[in-house]
């Protein structure tokens, strides 16, 4: 059985997709000569069929997150395999007696998972905060099977595409006397940060399942990470036994689950085909349990999900004919045994639409209503235009033949002091391209790093560069980063307002010398209103200035050189990006000026040419001013109701 987890939500993507689909139809498909700016961006982007529906794709496919915990034993890896796969995708071991933050998220590629090991300071971190003999008995452990903190701190994540071997890198070791002779579980689990599980099943596409290790591994940073995401997670899923709470479930919500409301969490009573008879009266005692309710749980609304996941996977698999015997027997047993009487699936796919579904719902609704908008302020343009000759065709016809005469006599004037701004702001752009690069090139910052190293070196050799250099890099780039984003920011401002004077300046000047209606079309001439790009968070692996193998001074200095090269050279990409914006923003605002004079040239030639008849004239305008209005009010008309069927899905649930 495919999964429903995220049905509500997909219902309402299908429901906008449509309306997408329509907007696109309507509008760029029925006047393919038109090009929609975007008005909210200063760079040269336009509507188009494509980028809409990439930025509709990018906002709705956002992976929806849901945490999974619970005690060893309870029936985890067994529930997302029957949840979300409905088959024995995940090998059984994954999650029971994990001692590392997992994540399982979909790949198109061979399944497959990704180590992250501990960095030095987070190793470092690890002994500090951790129960030392437990770490030590775990190192020992690894150090028997010939895994030490050299073979794997600091290393780059490294993918590995047996599945088979995952226990090795998120196991806790078992006690010596119940140590298989031939395991290898756990080996490498002190030294592992956590795993990335990448499982090629569609069922996956929109989620990520992120198994936590709070019930094991107690050091500082695991529980950091599994608080932090705990709280980020969109839906937590808590999986006991079919006894429900006992001491490490408790010690689990204390530590952890603080400030998750009722509103975020689902707790799972697994296995309740153990106990067919009276899984249901666990239920009511913990409801009734004082103790259990100071801790804020089993409130009136906190939701308790009956469950045999084993029983539903049995299911699932003779579904597809991939029913083993056991499976089979098991199938029979409980033939008249429901294995998910509370629907775990549509509380879940609740939870996942109220907590992250409902705030989407805004984004794609802003997306669909976006071709409609940049429609209306082309038609707006238009009936401004339509409004001009309108004034121009009253007018009589000796004046609009003085203002024909003024406009062409100034026209050279005013193209060439368009022209001479023009050029002034591509100079002015050069110089802040230029400034940017200097604050670039200059490299001080890496000489300090070098020098850093030096000295580190002969205080401690390798191991002291080692441990300290990525401290110092991290503020070195920081720093550098400010800097640049401060200079943009100055710079580009004043850029702005400067050309604002400007482009004022130059309207005051076509408006004394046509008239102050002209001022309705030319007005709107571009968005100056942007905000400067920030500098780039640049984060570079630490390989890039150490290697575990060399312990040589040079080999060192090298590295940090050719990881500051990199680092510029992501820099200067950035300040190549700032100067095609500049050049963008400065080049469609006068081209933009000019556009609008020679409109105001042709309704005054148009005016001119067609002296005779001009009240029948005055009447083709003001039919085409009505359908024009008409026109924006289908637009109007659909943006309401876009922004009904929004409000309507944001209040489903």
């Amino acid at each position: 059985m495919e999964t429903q987890v995220n049905q509500k939500y997909n219902e309402v993507k299908a429901v906008f997709q449509k309306e997408l689909d329509n907007a696109i139809k309507a509008t760029i498909d029925l006047h393919p000569d038109r090009c929609l700016p975007l008005r909210n961006n200063a760079a040269e982007e336009f509507l188009t069929e494509d980028s809409l529906k990439a930025a509709f794709e990018n906002a709705a496919s956002k992976p929806f997150t849901i945490a999974i915990c619970g005690k060893v034993k309870a029936g985890k890896s067994t529930l997302l395999n029957a949840l979300i796969f409905g088959d024995k995708i995940l090998p059984s071991f994954i999650t029971p007696e994990t001692a590392k933050l997992a994540f399982i998220r979909y790949t198109n590629e061979n399944s497959y998972f990704k180590v992250n090991w501990y960095d030095e300071n987070e190793w470092r971190d690890v002994k500090e905060t951790s129960d030392k003999e437990s770490l030590n008995k775990r190192v020992s452990y690894s150090s028997k099977h010939g895994v030490n903190k050299q073979n794997c701190i600091g290393k780059s994540s490294e993918k590995i595409f047996d599945l088979l071997t995952l226990d090795r890198y998120t196991s806790v070791p078992k006690d010596d006397e119940e140590e298989e002779e031939d395991s290898l579980a756990g080996i490498y689990t002190p030294y592992v940060k956590s795993v990335e599980i990448y499982i090629n099943n569609e069922n996956l596409k929109d989620l990520q399942i992120v198994d936590t290790p709070g019930l094991n591994d107690p050091n500082r940073i695991n529980s950091n990470e599994t608080t932090k995401w705990l709280k980020e997670a969109h839906a937590v899923i808590y999986v006991c036994a079919v006894t429900l709470f006992h001491t490490p479930d408790l010690e689990f919500f204390r530590d952890f689950m603080q400030g998750r409301t009722e509103e975020s969490r689902i707790i799972v009573q697994n296995r309740i085909d153990e106990e067919r008879d009276t899984y249901k009266s666990v239920i009511d005692a913990c409801r009734n349990n004082s103790s259990l309710k100071q801790l804020g749980l089993f409130g009136k609304n906190e939701i308790v999900c009956s469950y045999s996941a084993m029983l539903k996977l049995a299911r699932a698999k003779n579904a597809k004919e991939k029913a083993d015997k056991k499976d089979l027997r098991y199938i029979e047993r409980y033939k008249d045994f429901q294995d998910d009487p509370d629907n775990l699936e549509q509380k879940i796919s609740e939870r996942l639409f109220n907590n992250s579904g409902r705030a989407r719902i805004e984004s794609l609704a802003g997306i669909c209503i976006n071709p409609y908008t940049a429609q209306k302020a082309f038609v707006d343009e238009e009936i401004k235009v339509l409004e001009f000759k309108k004034i121009k065709y009253n007018d009589p016809i000796e004046k609009v033949q003085k203002e024909l005469k003024r406009l062409n006599e100034k026209q050279k004037e005013i193209k060439k002091r368009v022209c001479d701004a023009s050029d002034k702001f591509d100079k002015e752009q050069r110089m802040i391209s230029d400034s940017l690069n200097k604050i670039v090139d200059n490299d001080k910052n890496c000489k300090d790093l070098i020098e850093f190293a030096n000295t580190k070196y002969s205080e401690g050799k390798y191991d002291r560069v080692n441990a300290n250099i990525g401290h110092e890099w991290s503020q070195k780039t920081t720093a550098l980063c400010r800097i640049l984003d401060k200079e943009c920011y100055s710079k580009i401002t004043n850029l702005q307002d400067e050309m604002r004077d400007v482009v004022d300046r130059l309207i005051d000047n076509i408006v004394t010398t046509v008239g102050k209606e002209v001022k309705e079309i030319i007005i709107n001439y571009t968005e100056l209103d942007w905000m400067p790009p920030k500098p780039p968070k640049i984060q570079l692996d630490e390989s890039h200035w150490y290697t575990s193998k060399s312990k040589e001074l040079s080999q060192i200095q090298k590295n940090i050189n050719d990881a500051w090269d990199a680092f510029i050279d992501k820099l200067r990409d950035y300040v190549d990006m700032v100067k095609i914006r500049l050049e963008n923003a400065t080049r469609l605002t006068f081209d933009e000026i000019l556009k609008k004079l020679r409109i105001v040239e042709k309704v005054l030639d148009e005016r001119v040419e067609s002296n005779n008849d001009y009240n029948g004239k005055i009447k083709e305008i003001e039919n085409s001013i009505e359908e024009k209005k008409a026109e924006i009010e289908t637009y109007n008309q659909k943006i309401r109701e876009i922004n009904q069927l929004a409000k309507k899905y944001k209040e489903s649930v």
